[in-house]
């Protein structure tokens, strides 16, 4: 009965945490869609049903983010949703069972591995809870879970804590089961590996995690080593994984060109990055950078700001004692040193953005392991371990509600984000957006000129053209200026959309008599740059530049520019989306010219539709021509 009881009391509590979390996380349901989730989500409304192997092939053919498309990622939005609907609601219910079930996962995890070393069964079930618990309901995991598209960021660690699982598994088998444990190694590193890969590219560290994880907690436990099979599919995988990122640094230098800051600088920059999410994390607090977070002040040197070479001294004496006592200590050795791997592939060399909070959602799983387990060890009289564990857990709870909350409202949030956050770029143009949809250009004119003076940024500068344009106050000395700055100055991916905005208005609006002269020399300063190399920004003006040449009546420019589009894109959906608005907006001429042009050249074979679909697209699009 005794026994039963423990089962039964285990059972309520881990429903418990999952009631609270689901409660405290509710409200924030109830938000839209934020920044990058519909440019990520748009490709979903090419596909009216699913229809089997082809229609997925060519969904993540579509998809831009990722190295190896993230198709796990990318299958799970598509059959969230056949089309993109009003409201975020049912992506963002989804994230948060996504969310409850790798709190799950980290339940059995932790509690495989505290079985290794011997614990009493009821502290065991606990501690596991315990870390659930607080992981599953840490404010700062708020903007993973009610932002839709880092679910890219969640499912990876779906598929880390399952791998950690089987490798768990396979070291417990007793020996003569060395068969089953082998296969079960090959699960954990190789399978587990590639889906958490597939999910989103920093899944690639999960050899690296479970070498901490035997390192730390297994080797000294258990009374059988691994064999050399063993340790060969562990470690081969691992010198794999570090000689390809070594042999791609040079790619990786070279896309710091397209970067406001150095290797060196986005290197050292991190250390703080990382000091001021730990600071977060131990002590949670109600406001943090949240969506905006490209305001993060870059460190230009060890002494500059000076809290870089804190920073770097207090990370490395943090390793160096939780290396230094693994033996008395292992678990908070295998905590930090797990949380820190956790950041290797996205907190170090990589040509990646400084800051975002998501980046914590897989190396924090283990970071509160600690507490319950020395609350449990020192503070079990009266039950002291547990009331100081819930009253973590409701504290935690209360700021995590009151978040989501304040997700539940998006446009507060932007606005609070933004007013938190006046160093990002991202905040003032969201808030510009917001007084231009409220019919106070003029305010966002004003926000726009008095930014222009702190910010070195070329968006800034091409959205003021683009309101004052709409605005009719634009003048031809503000485009001289504006192209004067794009030669002198570097340009980010970043800047994509407001290049291809100004144009678009320069193209179809009327700001001044000559605004197809003034959209060709923009797209010519454009282009001279060598940053036009960057594929976001090639083919915003390039696809611009056909809607100008169509403007201008150049029909000449249009079959290069098509011809060249297709086979550097391959894009036929973006081609269709050209072609419909031009029947739109009645060039039935130069649509009949790009649809021609698409038809001759079938050869390609490297559209992103089969055949089939080609051809009734074709087939539809004649059809509003007759």
């Amino acid at each position: 009965m005794k026994i039963i009881s423990n089962k039964l009391i285990t059972l309520l509590s881990i429903i418990g945490v999952i009631v609270i979390t689901i409660v405290t996380y509710s409200k924030g349901l109830m938000g839209g869609y934020l920044l990058d989730d519909l440019p990520n989500l748009k490709n979903i409304n090419v596909f009216s049903r699913f229809e089997g192997l082809d229609a997925f092939i060519r969904y993540v053919l579509s998809y831009e983010s990722g190295t190896l498309k993230r198709p796990i990622s990318t299958l799970s939005f598509l059959l969230n949703s056949t089309t993109i609907s009003v409201n975020a609601f049912n992506f963002k219910v989804t994230n948060l069972i996504i969310h409850l079930l790798n709190g799950l996962l980290l339940y059995l995890v932790t509690h495989k591995l505290l079985s290794i070393q011997n614990f009493n069964t009821k502290n065991i079930q606990f501690i596991a809870i315990a870390n659930m618990a607080l992981w599953l309901l840490h404010p700062f995991f708020v903007s993973t879970t009610l932002y839709v598209v880092q679910r890219m960021a969640m499912l990876p660690v779906t598929f880390v804590l399952i791998g950690l699982h089987f490798y768990l598994k396979a070291r417990t088998l007793p020996l003569v089961k060395h068969k089953l444990a082998t296969f079960y190694f090959f699960i954990a590193i190789y399978l587990a590996t590639l889906f958490a890969v597939l999910s989103k590219e920093n899944g690639i560290i999960l050899p690296f995690l479970i070498l901490i994880l035997e390192s730390f907690i297994i080797k000294d436990y258990l009374s059988h080593q691994l064999s050399k099979l063993q340790k060969t599919i562990i470690v081969f995988p691992a010198i794999i994984i570090v000689i390809a990122f070594l042999l791609k640094i040079p790619d990786f230098m070279q896309d710091f060109e397209y970067r406001n800051f150095s290797m060196f600088e986005r290197i050292i920059t991190e250390s703080r990055v990382l000091m001021s999410y730990l600071g977060h994390l131990v002590y949670p607090r109600f406001d943090s950078f949240g969506i905006f977070t490209d305001g993060f002040v870059i460190s230009s040197s060890l002494f500059a700001p000076i809290t870089t070479l804190i920073s770097i001294f207090t990370i490395i004496a943090i390793l160096y004692i939780s290396f230094h006592f693994r033996k008395k200590h292992p678990f908070i050795g295998f905590a930090i040193f797990f949380y820190f791997v956790g950041h290797i592939i996205e907190s170090t060399f990589i040509p990646l953005e400084i800051y975002f909070e998501h980046r914590n959602y897989l190396p924090a799983l283990f970071l509160f392991l600690p507490i319950p387990l020395y609350l449990t060890k020192y503070l079990n009289t009266y039950n002291l371990h547990i009331l100081i564990f819930i009253a973590i857990s409701l504290f935690f709870a209360q700021i995590t509600y009151k978040k989501s909350v304040l997700w539940g409202d998006t446009t507060k949030l932007m606005l609070r984000s933004a007013d938190k956050n006046p160093q990002s770029v991202r905040a003032i143009e969201s808030k510009v957006v917001y007084h231009y949809q409220n019919r106070n250009t003029q305010k966002a004119i004003d926000l726009l000129e008095k930014a222009i003076k702190n910010h070195p940024h070329t968006s800034l500068r091409l959205n003021l053209l683009n309101l004052k344009c709409l605005n009719n106050t634009a003048t031809t000395h503000e485009f001289d200026a504006i192209n004067k700055y794009i030669e002198k100055n570097t340009y980010t991916r970043h800047d994509a959309a407001s290049m291809a905005g100004l144009i678009n208005i320069l193209t179809y609006e009327h700001c001044l008599e000559n605004n197809h002269e003034l959209a060709s020399n923009l797209i010519k300063t454009i282009k001279k740059q060598n940053n036009f190399k960057i594929p976001k920004v090639r083919k915003a003006i390039i696809s611009n530049e056909i809607y100008l040449a169509i403007a201008m009546d150049q029909s000449n420019l249009i079959d290069v520019t098509i011809i060249q589009y297709l086979y550097k894109y391959h894009d036929f959906y973006d081609v269709i989306k050209m072609i419909d608005k031009l029947i739109d907006i009645d060039k039935i001429e130069y649509a009949q010219i790009i649809i021609d042009i698409v038809e001759s050249e079938l050869s390609l074979k490297k559209y992103r539709y089969t055949d089939r679909d080609y051809l009734e697209n074709i087939r539809l699009i004649k059809n509003k021509l007759i």
